[in-house]
């Protein structure tokens, strides 16, 4: 009895001590709050200001992040710094509804600010994000969610290297290892934690949650060490939820240990704690525990009324009064009445799934047409992109194919006159060499040899005009088809094709290219090696009908 009250009058004393701790933090940025001169100053600092309050004088937080919202709402930016502002304020309405034990309401203020950090882009607070949304889904019990974004967290706050999130976020999942018994797992987490941030939060938070993995093991002394250490620790802090929970685990520690006095007394300081922050589901864990303690010690009367209180924070939050309302409507005889209601109601839903069903069938199936569609529509777009390019290239080949034989023309129109001019030089050189000779045998001999001279040239000019002319005679088409599709073949091999579609026999092409027969057998041989076709192939048609060569 005596270990028992010294014990109350030591926790009484803690809290008048605590009590007149002054509050630093919180001085400090109520006098930068006044100090500010704008909204877009003053807002972040109360954002602060609340998130400090959140653990310790809830109503203040409250009123604080509802003040911030206003002023956000009022300022009607769209700039990064007023989202940010925004999503910061969703957050904090997310914690106090932690302490309310709504994890739904949480959830959607959680979601809400991770969108908004999606938009923006702010790395941290989605790393903070998706720490909390996993954290929702581990009081929830479903722990494959909550460790996809614990992961995506620490994913997220590494690459921005913000170690003390990154570190948060690792013995957040480690709860969730140790919740499901994976003790090598979550101690791992905390270890690893411990390393990337060797920060005095970060080692008390992972200590505390090591010392649980030692009340698990049984190792109970080394377990009261560090709760007793978190304790002072984060009583320093504010941070009243912590404090409330390791008073609690003190006091489960303490009734494994059969020391059920001291057991009530600690757990007495858990709810005066969770009291303070309004944390209803910390509160019915805590009178539940209580009750255990009581009907342990044999105390029946003081466990039925702590088992009372645990049921009426239990009710608040599932609702049971529901399920009340449907029994008393049961014993008065209107409970047939509503359950044909009730069935009626639920065949409209199941006809409504139904129904949602078929349209979302209806409208798989048409988008599956229209991406079929589409890529078909996609695919004739491009053939016929395709066909048109090659169409331009052709027309282009033609157009210059069509300039390079006028140029051709224009050269030979220039030989041809350079030609006439040498050939006229030369003649009047010669008839005046005529003139000067005086010996009637000499001239003659001279005059013969220059009428010999002109005529060579008339029929070398003949041959070379008729040359041309077959030339000219070939489609401008097969031309193009040569140098298009034909880049190995040689001038001089791409001249015998032309004379040979135009119908010409060798001895007329030698002729013709005053050269042998066995010249252009020769050439024509080395054309189809080329073309990689036999003697019994006809070349022309080959070429006339490959596109592909």
């Amino acid at each position: 009895m005596r270990a028992k009250f010294t014990l109350i009058i030591f926790f009484i004393g803690a809290l008048l001590l605590h009590a007149q701790a002054p509050d630093s933090i919180g001085i400090s940025l109520r006098s930068q709050i006044r100090a500010a001169r704008s909204d877009s100053i003053r807002m972040p600092l109360q954002i602060e200001l609340a998130r400090h309050f959140v653990y310790s004088k809830t109503d203040s937080a409250r009123i604080l992040f509802n003040k911030a919202w206003r002023q956000n709402e009022a300022a009607s930016y769209s700039k990064d710094y007023y989202l940010k502002q925004k999503a910061a304020i969703l957050n904090g309405f997310g914690l106090l509804e932690v302490l309310n034990g709504d994890a739904d309401e949480t959830l959607k203020f959680y979601l809400q600010a991770l969108k908004i950090r999606e938009q923006i882009g702010d790395s941290i607070g989605l790393g903070i994000s998706n720490n909390n949304i996993g954290n929702v889904y581990r009081r929830k019990g479903e722990h494959a969610k909550a460790r996809y974004y614990y992961r995506k967290g620490f994913i997220i706050s590494q690459q921005a290297r913000h170690t003390e999130n990154a570190a948060r976020t690792l013995i957040s999942m480690g709860i969730s290892y140790a919740e499901n018994q994976q003790k090598d797992s979550a101690l791992y987490c905390y270890e690893k934690a411990k390393k990337i941030d060797n920060k005095g939060t970060t080692i008390y938070r992972a200590n505390t949650n090591i010392a649980a993995l030692y009340f698990m093991d049984g190792k109970y002394d080394k377990a009261k060490a560090i709760y007793r250490e978190s304790v002072d620790i984060f009583k320093a802090r504010r941070n009243y939820l912590t404090v409330s929970i390791c008073f609690l685990n003190l006091g489960v520690v303490q009734t494994e240990l059969k020391a059920y006095d001291e057991a009530i007394a600690l757990v007495d300081s858990a709810i005066h704690y969770a009291k303070i922050i309004g944390n209803k589901e910390l509160l019915r864990k805590q009178y539940f525990s209580r009750s255990n303690i009581n009907e342990r010690k044999g105390d029946f009367q003081k466990a039925l009324a702590d088992h009372r209180i645990y049921k009426r924070y239990a009710d608040s939050i599932n609702d049971v009064e529901k399920a009340k309302r449907f029994t008393a409507l049961e014993l008065n005889h209107k409970y047939e009445k509503e359950k044909e209601i009730t069935t009626i109601q639920l065949e409209n839903e199941a006809s409504k799934k139904s129904l949602y069903l078929v349209l979302f069938v209806i409208t798989l199936l048409t988008g599956l047409v229209v991406i079929l569609l589409l890529r078909k529509y996609n695919r004739q777009k491009l053939t016929l992109a395709a066909n048109k390019i090659e169409l331009e290239q052709m027309e282009k080949l033609k157009a210059d194919l069509a300039l390079a034989n006028r140029e051709k023309d224009l050269k030979n129109v220039v030989l041809e006159n350079s030609i006439r001019e040498e050939v006229l030089n030369k003649t009047l050189a010669a008839v005046k060499n005529v003139i000067s000779l005086k010996n009637e045998r000499e001239r003659e001999i001279a005059l013969r040899s220059l009428s010999a001279s002109l005529l060579s040239e008339k029929t070398a000019q003949k041959a070379l005009f008729n040359h041309q002319d077959y030339f000219d005679e070939v489609s401008l088409d097969f031309k193009v088809r040569l140098d298009t599709h034909f880049s190995e073949l040689k001038p001089n091999e791409k001249e015998l094709l032309c004379l040979m579609k135009l119908g010409l026999s060798t001895p007329e092409i030698s002729k013709l290219l005053n050269t042998s027969v066995a010249a252009v057998k020769s050439t024509r041989y080395r054309i189809r090696k080329k073309l990689g076709l036999d003697s019994n192939q006809d070349i022309i048609s080959f070429i006339e009908n490959n596109n592909s060569a």
